[in-house]
């Protein structure tokens, strides 16, 4: 796949996690990573998103790699997020973990991608 179309669909999956739980005013640091540790992999692994209907996966196989690869994000992260943040930085931080976690589950199952006309154009993506 172009890596031009990679980056699209990761903005536009980004943009669907806005309606994520952000912070509307200043929260701690690790209760908001321990929040988006649960939020993000049950976001994901919704039965009509990305990353459930274009890939051959169970529900479980989702979970346990959105999990992991959110884990993986959540630690490589961690120390650049501001504690306490605030909604602004909230927002763009579900932005980085999400993309981060996309991609890290991308790739666990990229063979199980299925082409398709809905997976393959960038505007179905949500």
């Amino acid at each position: 796949m172009p890596t031009q179309h990679r980056s699209l669909r990761f903005l536009l999956l980004i943009a669907a996690f806005m309606h994520l739980p952000l912070a509307h005013a200043a929260t701690g640091r690790e209760p908001w990573l321990d929040t988006m540790s649960t939020v993000l992999p049950a976001t994901f692994c919704q039965p009509t998103q990305y990353f459930r209907a274009c890939f051959s996966v169970s529900a479980k196989a989702c979970e346990t790699a959105a999990a992991a690869a959110t884990r993986v994000c959540v630690k490589r992260y961690r120390d650049s997020i501001p504690d306490p943040l605030g909604q602004a930085e909230a927002e763009h931080h579900s932005r980085v973990l999400g993309a981060c976690t996309g991609v890290a589950y991308e790739a666990i199952f990229a063979s199980r991608r299925i082409p398709s006309k809905r997976c393959d154009a960038p505007q179905n993506w949500r």
